[in-house]
């Protein structure tokens, strides 16, 4: 984006003026039908801050859209609290919540939702008429600037239908950033659009975000999930720990899954053992929460008696070695190769994961 009148401060350009933008403590949605209740998310706990591209990524039916839809106040959580740019959403009302979310939110969707019957240039007004945030004569430069940046300003008054999809959806973005807003939610953006296209949208977003906007994406696209700042896996409603994303995300889909339903977390107390009967069973760790000291016996002839272990590292339990909790710990477990059904291919993809490149260097690999 260019550096005109619409673009952020110094002041908030600075990264270490980052600040929380969004935090959902509890959130749960259940929707009633006539088949039953059907939990659609189930207690997530999400804190973001501002300046990041953020994705959320799942498979259909997995809660993600759900939850996006709850950010920007279009549905309601059944249980939890949902505080958007300080702001308590279940504090406003439906009428509130319509003028606050033009001007704090910026929304782009799957199939655009221009309306047709209007020109580009007039989509992009019609959100700064409708919430009055600029002075009317102002506003249609503005709008033509947001197209120059996307570079569609000539088709700044052709209806919707007639362009391409990539360039209906750079109209979406440029209508999601008439109010200037903070925070940029994106619903599957690139569902519809070929790979080149959707790689440009991401670009978009990228210069968004390096002007201090957040924005959270919505895909199935592994591959473009790969552009965020953070990866946030949701699968049957639940948030899946962010460790096991970052660690894990390279591995294949179907590896990956079994890494996520085999895993489980156990709590441990300031000054507490880790593994006191998890020996055997449990393949490697990983510090989720907290930070765990590794206290060597000096009789295996280590050059070091102890080594601290912070959140997303990887810990091995082991006979004449002690893990113990220097804070109150989360870890995740990840259960032995018989337990998690490996194959030797999905061993070997593990290992290349899980060890360093220099691991296996001067070993014997027959041995």
């Amino acid at each position: 984006m260019k550096n005109d009148s619409h673009s952020l401060s110094q002041n908030q350009l600075n990264p270490e003026n980052k600040k929380e933008i969004i935090r959902l403590t509890s959130v749960a949605k259940v929707f009633h039908t006539s088949f039953g209740d059907y939990p659609a998310l189930k207690g997530i706990d999400l804190t973001i801050e501002q300046g990041n591209l953020i994705c959320i990524l799942g498979k259909s039916g997995s809660g993600k859209s759900t939850l996006i839809n709850i950010m920007a106040g279009i549905d309601y959580p059944s249980s939890g609290k949902v505080i958007i740019n300080g702001v308590d959403l279940e504090k406003k009302s439906e009428g509130d919540i319509s003028v606050w979310r033009g001007k704090n939110l910026g929304i782009v969707f799957q199939f655009f939702q221009l309306l047709p019957s209007l020109s580009v240039l007039e989509n992009v007004l019609l959100a700064m008429d409708f919430c009055g945030t600029y002075p009317k004569l102002k506003r249609e430069e503005r709008a033509r600037s947001f197209l120059r940046d996307l570079d569609i300003e000539e088709l700044a008054e052709f209806l919707p239908n007639s362009l391409s999809t990539g360039h209906q959806q750079c109209a979406a973005i440029a209508r999601a950033m008439a109010n200037d807003p903070p925070i940029i939610l994106a619903d599957e953006p690139t569902g519809n659009l070929d790979s080149k296209t959707g790689e440009m949208v991401i670009h978009i977003f990228k210069k968004l975000v390096s002007q201090g906007k957040t924005v959270i994406m919505v895909t199935h696209d592994r591959k473009l999930a790969q552009n965020a700042d953070r990866i946030l896996v949701i699968k049957d409603g639940n948030l899946i720990k962010e460790n096991l994303s970052r660690n894990f995300f390279d591995l294949s889909e179907q590896l990956f899954s079994k890494i996520i339903e085999k895993s489980e977390v156990i709590h441990r107390k300031s000054g507490e053992l880790i593994f006191e009967s998890l020996l055997g069973m449990t393949w490697f760790c990983i510090v989720d929460k907290g930070s765990v000291e590794l206290k060597v016996d000096h009789m295996l002839n280590l050059n070091f008696s102890s080594m601290i272990f912070q959140s997303g590292e990887i810990i091995f339990p082991a006979d004449q070695s002690k893990y113990i909790a220097i804070t109150d710990c989360e870890i995740i477990l990840i259960p032995n190769t018989k337990v998690l059904q490996l194959s030797d291919s999905e061993i070997q993809e593990m290992v290349a994961v899980i060890y360093p490149q220099d691991y296996f260097e001067g070993l014997n690999h027959a041995t």
